[in-house]
């Protein structure tokens, strides 16, 4: 295979490549050089023609603030009192209810950058967090202080210059293997595989991939599958329960030297392996995994025309997500201009073709990730400025997020009956004597929150009044509002 080396430069342009003018990719694109001035091709009445299903914000959460990125997601797939996790740049985990973004448990130890986030198959309060040094599993159970089990690579001793820094990994349907991919590392890069009940590294893959590791996804449905893809656009498939590397090697294709960003196994009705690539050059592959070439390619003007966008150099993807139920894919989207920007959802079946609008209530940020509950249709993203949202159906009567909550709406509130005892704050039904409340400690710093409730007996709930203070702007106030989330 003729490979190029990758370089990547930003969230925008991502990669340096040198067949970018034939994917209608900069090679040279900083986001300042974004242009924005990006807007629809069509009239407001053919958009919401042509996405057709409605969706409303039911939930929105300011996570972080400023240079924290939400860059992982993912969720235990329980429609009702589930969980949702989300991956902070600062190497911060949070998991919240996924019925509507309720904090739940921080997370957060010394280690490396964060590479991902994986909640177990098999028992839905096991949580595997990957950083570029170990995975570690946390059970959501009990009280999350340390994880329960840490995988690293004993092979290194002492030696920091023999680490093998991971770049990917994934845990088989029944929870017994492990995989990360890696680094290149002077002339190989590996795959590493651990016993999770015995929390041993049982061994490794080192030759059939020559550059770094993308993704490794195992198959959802059958144990020993795994997708491994890397830089060099190799996409590989594995049978692990074979003896060696050469006998598991199943099938090796190539994505025309074009790096896999993110993928997801899904079933046709002609095959049960088939897998759906999002590229590093912004467009969509899809793959029978017995065949050496693509059923299907979309490229990124193509995409740009389907989201009703003029400008395909500000056009990302985010992510894929199957839907069980039938052969279709959801793709999940956006453009990057920084007062005009969208994100939506493109339907993947037959054809590629919108789905849903997803209108912000404010700016748009840049979208890093996304989560799916496909029973329900609820899409959850996160993305640069820090901020979470739930996306519902949208019904007759829903209400949309509480737009008053605006970008310095805290957390999550803890209170104390004295100033030593804390624990969750209700939103209404509150029957203690006053306390104190305070925000999340993860809200801005320059914040001085001081917040006084007191016991009244009003269905509606406990009045309170607090007073906001920053350090170079104007006191704020808010008196007896009443039943709003604090």
């Amino acid at each position: 295979f003729r490979c190029y080396q990758l370089k990547k430069i930003t969230r925008m342009a991502r990669w340096s490549h040198p067949i970018a003018p034939q994917l209608g990719v900069s090679s040279d694109l900083d986001l300042n050089d974004v242009v924005d001035i990006d807007e629809e091709t069509c009239s407001n009445e053919e958009l919401l023609r042509s996405f057709n299903n409605p969706y409303l914000c039911t939930a929105r959460l300011v996570v972080v603030y400023k240079h924290n990125y939400i860059l992982h997601l993912d969720g235990n797939g329980i429609e009702n009192a589930g969980y949702i996790a989300a991956g902070l740049t600062d190497k911060t985990v949070l998991v919240y209810n996924s019925d509507n973004l309720a904090f739940l448990h921080k997370l957060q130890f010394q280690s490396l950058d964060l590479i991902g986030l994986k909640f177990s198959l098999s028992n839905p309060n096991l949580l595997f967090v990957g950083t570029k040094d170990k995975v570690a599993l946390w059970d959501l159970r009990a009280k999350p202080d340390l994880p329960t089990r840490v995988f690293y690579d004993h092979t290194i001793g002492d030696n920091p210059k023999r680490l093998k820094p991971l770049t990917a990994f994934d845990v088989s349907l029944d929870d017994q293997v492990l995989c990360g991919g890696t680094e290149q590392r002077g002339e190989n890069t590996f795959l590493l595989f651990w016993d999770i009940r015995q929390s041993q590294l049982e061994g490794g893959y080192w030759d059939s991939h020559g550059g770094d590791i993308t993704q490794v996804k195992f198959h959802p449905r059958e144990r020993d599958s795994l997708a491994v893809s890397s830089i060099e656009g190799l996409l590989n498939i594995f049978d692990v329960g074979e003896g060696s590397e050469d006998e598991a090697l199943m099938m090796s294709m190539n994505t025309e030297d074009i790096s896999v960003d993110k993928m997801a196994w899904y079933d046709t009705s002609c095959s049960k392996k088939s897998l759906c690539c999002l590229t590093h050059c912004e467009s969509i592959q899809m793959w029978d995994v017995t065949e050496p070439v693509p059923m299907r390619q979309h490229l990124r003007q193509e995409i740009t025309d389907v989201m009703k966008r003029r400008l395909l150099t500000n056009t990302y993807l985010v992510n894929c997500h199957p839907d069980p139920d039938n052969d279709s894919i959801y793709v999940v989207c956006g453009s990057a201009g920084r007062s005009s920007g969208c994100l939506r959802v493109l339907l993947l079946d037959e054809t590629l073709h919108p789905y849903t609008n997803l209108v912000a209530d404010r700016s748009q940020q840049i979208v890093r990730c996304s989560y799916f509950l496909p029973k329900s249709r609820v899409f959850i993203t996160g993305g640069e400025s820090g901020v979470l949202n739930m996306w519902r159906p949208y019904t007759e009567g829903m209400v949309p997020a509480d737009v008053g909550s605006g970008d310095h709406a805290p957390v999550y509130t803890t209170n104390v009956t004295d100033n030593n005892n804390y624990g969750s704050v209700p939103a209404t039904g509150l029957c203690t004597d006053d306390f104190y409340v305070h925000f999340d400690p993860h809200a801005p710093k320059q914040w001085k929150t001081a917040v006084y409730l007191s016991n009244d007996d009003d269905p509606a709930g406990p009045s309170f009044s607090y007073k906001l203070k920053t350090e170079s702007g104007p006191k704020q106030e808010l008196q007896n509002n009443r039943s709003r989330p604090y």
